[in-house]
């Protein structure tokens, strides 16, 4: 039976495993960096929204979800690794608590539909998605 990714056409599949292997070298310090909230909110709310319509119901929607899934687990994987840090006021602040992890993983959701859907997405949508991935996304769906 094959995977649900293995659905996916072979070019975008190849764009995922690229973007999977620039993400695995990302230190779970910076997600937080990746995390950003969008400049603006109702062209967000846009992209999202062509994104779930090209997505559908079906097969898309399904194998959009199982590829998300490996990146999800990857992260918080990556979180676990990363004990915590000292804040401004030299309190000792868990990594990626529950808001941070949740911002990210929502971030991150974009992102991976962003990079299926990449060649039916209106490229304003796109970069609204990708938000500060932009660049790597970029890089690795330009890789042959």
């Amino acid at each position: 039976m094959l995977e649900p990714i293995d659905r996916l056409p072979r070019q975008t599949r190849d764009r995922l495993a690229r973007f999977a292997e620039a993400f695995e070298v990302i230190d779970a310090e910076q997600y937080a960096i990746f995390a950003t909230k969008a400049l603006d909110p109702a062209a967000a709310s846009r992209a999202r929204c062509a994104a779930d319509e090209l997505l559908g119901r079906g097969t898309l929607r399904k194998v959009a979800i199982g590829a998300l899934g490996e990146f999800r687990e990857f992260a918080l994987r990556a979180y676990a690794r990363f004990p915590g840090f000292y804040n401004v006021r030299t309190e000792w602040t868990p990594a990626g608590n529950t808001e941070d992890r949740t911002r990210f993983l929502g971030v991150l959701e974009t992102v991976v539909v962003a990079l299926v859907l990449w060649d039916d997405l209106d490229a304003a949508d796109r970069d609204e998605l990708l938000g500060p991935w932009t660049q790597l996304a970029e890089e690795v769906a330009a890789e042959p």
